[in-house]
């Protein structure tokens, strides 16, 4: 009988370790010897380098309201027939390649992780329009009102930097993530508005006019604006990961128009 509790004590104590592997939880979950993934440690800082292809879109209708309504600001004319609508030029989009940079750092709670994005993109995207309208109408000081107003447009967006709140949720070596936060750009804008105006046809007074009246208005900033979007880093080492992004940024005024960039992206990046 001693001899077989000595035996039975001598092969568990020899299994021990074997037992204590299979138990064994991963670097966060995950018991190895059961057949589940561990999940992937994201926890640190990280940076990369991007590439990809950009689309800008821009909304340009109001552009010229501005100029053409301080010009004739309380007279009749823009009172009564708001010349100052009458430019409203549709804007093709812009599409090109962009890249860029982009450093981080993650914070990991089991399989979520959230974390803090800086991102950097060149590419200098540019749109531009045109358009022009004339009408004629009776004003109320008893002339007739004439007027033609047109505009050329030009607006180019570069240096993309946003600054994003991330979240994501690790499966195996895969994590998803959205991203939320603020987008900043430099814009050149070139604006030329041209307008032809005159009051006739008065059953006992002259003409007035025609008057011609023109303005070239260069202009250059930074645009503040918002940013978003969606992606999934893909683990190849401890060390090393891939990432496919959509990103998506959106600046209310860009020189006088709102503007949307959407970029589709991939990178390469280092998480330490």
């Amino acid at each position: 009988m001693r001899t077989s509790i000595a035996v039975a004590f001598a092969a568990a104590v020899t299994l021990l370790p074997g037992v204590a592997g299979a138990v064994d939880l991963g670097p966060l979950r995950g018991a190895q010897g059961f057949g589940v993934t561990p999940v992937t440690t994201w926890q640190g800082g990280y940076f990369g380098l991007t590439a990809g292809y950009g689309q800008m879109s821009s909304d340009a209708t109001g552009v010229f309201a501005e100029p053409i309504a301080r010009h004739l600001r309380d007279t009749v004319i823009e009172n009564e027939m708001r010349v100052s609508t009458f430019v409203q030029p549709v804007v093709r989009d812009s599409k090109r390649a962009v890249y860029g940079a982009f450093a981080g750092y993650n914070f990991q709670f089991s399989e979520a992780v959230l974390g803090i994005e800086l991102d950097f993109a060149r590419g200098k995207q540019r749109v531009s329009g045109s358009d022009s309208l004339g009408r004629s109408r009776q004003l109320s000081n008893g002339f007739v009102g004439n007027a033609f107003a047109s505009g050329t447009f030009d607006l180019a967006l570069d240096n993309v930097v946003t600054l994003r709140a991330r979240a994501g949720y690790t499966i195996g070596d895969f994590l998803p993530f959205v991203t939320g936060g603020l987008a900043l750009a430099q814009y050149e804008r070139t604006r030329r508005t041209d307008l032809i105006y005159s009051e006739t046809n008065h059953p006992t007074l002259p003409n007035r006019g025609p008057f011609t009246w023109s303005e070239t208005s260069p202009s250059s900033g930074t645009a503040v604006g918002l940013a978003g979007g969606a992606g999934v880093d893909v683990a190849l080492t401890e060390n090393i990961f891939l990432r496919g992004e959509w990103q998506y940024a959106f600046f209310p005024d860009a020189g006088g128009s709102e503007v949307s960039l959407s970029t589709l992206r991939g990178a390469a990046g280092v998480k330490f």
